[in-house]
């Protein structure tokens, strides 16, 4: 398994119970988790302590997923920071979204707890590899 020096992630998801496995799968890791039940209330927290990465779940009420990653990406100070959507749903009906919300990619739900933090791991790593393109 590969091990990082303590790393920020911020759940966006309405549901708690999200909240709590993923707390529960990362909870032997050097992962230090936020957790906020809109992605409203995750804006200032973009900018107070600025994540290393940012799992949000796909169906969100009031602010949905897409505006989110859209004020993300036009903001100079948050378009850097990586997004993984949490989804029910299967990856073709995702691709659309993510390629318009320029997202790393999905992590399907319902969460598998062994796999997790390895999913969370490899998405970690793929941004330390390979950087995202400055969005213009």
């Amino acid at each position: 398994m590969i091990h990082f020096p303590a790393r920020h992630i911020l759940l966006i998801d309405d549901e708690a119970f999200t909240a709590q496995l993923v707390r529960a799968a990362l909870s032997r890791s050097q992962f230090e988790l936020s957790y906020v039940n809109s992605a409203q209330d995750a804006l200032p927290l973009l900018l107070d302590n600025p994540p290393d990465l940012v799992l949000l779940d796909v169906l969100m009420p009031g602010l949905s997923s897409i505006d989110f990653c859209t004020l993300l990406r036009n903001t100079p100070e948050t378009q850097q920071i990586p997004v993984v959507f949490l989804s029910g749903a299967d990856a073709p009906e995702l691709n659309d979204i993510m390629h318009k919300t320029k997202v790393r990619g999905y992590i399907q739900k319902p969460i598998q707890m062994e796999a997790f933090q390895w999913q969370v791991e490899a998405f970690m790593l793929q941004g330390a590899l390979q950087p995202m393109a400055k969005v213009l």
